[in-house]
């Protein structure tokens, strides 16, 4: 992540300790992969027409995860790209 992080995240970091926002030596980047990695299953990225399902789901699981994605793979999405 931090290969992503412009100038501005950079400086927003000793905001959010002084703020108060976060505990001293919240580690924010784990903490946001770990969140992401439980929330996220599956994607469809429409401009590489590629369709994406996590490794780490249990195959039981993953019917759903394509069926969830599957519609906007299809065509259709309810949100236009």
């Amino acid at each position: 992540m931090n290969d992503d992080k412009d100038a501005a995240d950079v400086m927003q970091e000793p905001k959010r300790g002084s703020l108060g926002l976060l505990p001293k030596g919240f580690d924010l980047d784990s903490f946001m992969i770990d969140l992401l990695t439980e929330q996220i299953a599956g994607l469809y990225d429409p401009k590489a027409h590629e369709f994406y399902v996590a490794d780490w789901i249990h195959i039981e699981d993953q019917r759903m995860v394509m069926a969830h994605e599957f519609d906007p793979c299809a065509g259709g999405s309810a949100f236009p790209n």
